[in-house]
């Protein structure tokens, strides 16, 4: 019989890109170590160390405020293509191990191994194997935690010796979390100032306290809190995965050096794609067009598709305008052409027959509607229904992958894992105006709903947008 093994691994190199700039730069051993430079945004603080972290430091501060925070921190540049480097190692170690695995941030997987039963004699067998897959990160302080619940797990990896494994057995999850402080649960700064006055400083001392009676004094996102301090969490692993993509490429010689010759190749890939999009029954929501030109420098462009198409004409202008956006050095060498993420066609259908009606029917039949709702709801109701305001956004909680790249989002204590991101943007505003800095993204969830989501800079907190997305 196969033996029951933890379900869930928790396998991380806690803050990996310090760790390969302090290998770097031994004589920074002491000092507090920030990491900046992400590629949009080269003033904003990508990872730090515990010791900066101590003192309010966050990824996602400006490098200004974290050193008003923490004075004596050292911030150097991020080296982002070797901090992918040991990241891709260690994904294929762990590959090697399980194909079911989710990146949470550089160096950080969680594993779903309870089924490994045929390959691995006990959990001792398993842990060491996974120690094993850390000898590619040499130097490097990686962990292994094993439990039957994701959170625990990954207190059972922050206990964890150097190097090491740790595994809780099924039913110790409420003891085995106890002893740790309530900061290792996602609240809120203010909620967890409140549960420090009322004397609620451990998990033990919270999971004490009846679930109903936190949810009635602050929120439901603390029954969630509660969940996982009693070693009850519902969250499964959710494997990496991409959005579905449909491209073409095309290697050009001799190298194209007028624009109308480039946007013609571009039009003849947009028709094979268009075509095929059409023949499948989908729709583009998306597009990026890269460039590489003589001299091997890439030229990159996307843009939303909105509303999402496979109309090939539509396709075309928007891809043209992409290209205007571009300016390669040389001749084009290479064009990429990418469409994503896709939709089935039918969830963009129209199946209120009013707007099916011809220009001069619509009045009639539009006056007619009104009349009908006039007389079934009451007079005010058209007006009332335009003065509804939307409502305001909401606080959630969100899982970034190693690059920042949002991978699934937390609210109503339900975890919803993040299919694809069709469009990104960023908003400014000054002084003279409401001040603002905002990072947007409109994605799609698994369960196929669309919605908008943005990143607050100066809080550095995430937001739901409940205006129609």
């Amino acid at each position: 019989m196969p033996i029951t093994l933890p379900r869930i691994a928790c396998v991380r190199a806690p803050h990996l890109p310090v760790q390969l700039e302090r290998q770097r730069h031994p004589e920074l051993a002491e000092r507090p170590l920030l990491i900046s430079g992400r590629p949009w945004e080269p003033h904003i603080i990508l990872n730090a160390d515990d010791l900066a972290r101590d003192t309010g430091v966050v990824p996602g501060l400006r490098v200004g405020q974290a050193t008003r925070l923490c004075p004596s921190a050292v911030v150097l540049p991020a080296d982002e293509a070797a901090y992918q480097a040991l990241h891709t190692q260690l994904a294929g170690a762990l590959s090697e191990i399980t194909d079911r695995l989710e990146t949470v941030d550089w160096g950080d997987f969680r594993l779903a191994v309870g089924d490994l039963g045929r390959t691995y004699a006990n959990p001792a067998a398993l842990g060491q194997a996974l120690c094993k897959a850390l000898a590619v990160l040499p130097g490097c302080d990686a962990r292994v935690g094993l439990a039957d619940q994701r959170f625990t797990a990954e207190r059972a990896a922050d206990a964890a010796a150097p190097g090491g494994w740790l595994a809780v057995a099924p039913g110790e999850e409420r003891r085995f979390l106890a002893a740790f402080p309530i900061s290792v649960l996602p609240l809120e700064p203010e909620t967890a100032r409140r549960l420090r006055l009322l004397g609620l400083e451990t998990l033990g001392a919270l999971a004490r306290v009846p679930r109903r009676a936190l949810v009635a004094q602050f929120d439901a996102s603390l029954g969630f809190c509660h969940d996982l301090a009693t070693g009850n969490d519902p969250r499964p692993v959710q494997p990496d995965a991409l959005p579905p993509v449909l491209e073409a490429q095309r290697e050009c010689e001799p190298p194209l050096r007028e624009r109308a010759t480039v946007q013609m190749a571009l039009a003849r890939q947009v028709a094979r794609l268009a075509e095929t999009l059409q023949h499948r029954g989908y729709q583009a929501q998306g597009l990026q067009l890269r460039l590489v030109d003589e001299n091997g420098t890439t030229n990159t462009g996307m843009a939303a598709v909105e509303p999402p198409s496979a109309d090939a004409a539509r396709l075309t202008r928007q891809v043209e305008r992409v290209l205007e956006s571009l300016t390669p050095a040389g001749g084009v060498v290479s064009l990429h052409l990418r469409f994503y993420p896709l939709r089935p066609v039918y969830l963009g259908a129209q199946q209120l027959a009013l707007f099916a009606e011809t220009r001069n029917q619509l009045p009639a039949r539009l006056l007619e509607a009104l009349r009908r709702l006039r007389q079934r709801f009451g007079d005010l109701i058209i007006t009332v229904a335009a003065l509804l305001a939307p409502p305001g956004p909401r606080s959630i909680q969100v899982t970034q992958g190693p690059t920042g790249q949002v991978r699934a989002l937390l609210w109503n204590n339900r975890f919803y894992p993040v299919a694809c991101i069709y469009e990104e943007w960023r908003e400014r505003r000054g002084w003279w105006a409401q001040p603002l800095a905002r990072d947007y993204l409109r994605l799609e969830t698994q369960e196929g709903l669309v919605r908008v989501i943005f990143h607050d800079l100066p809080t550095d907190r995430w937001w739901l947008e409940r205006r129609p997305p």
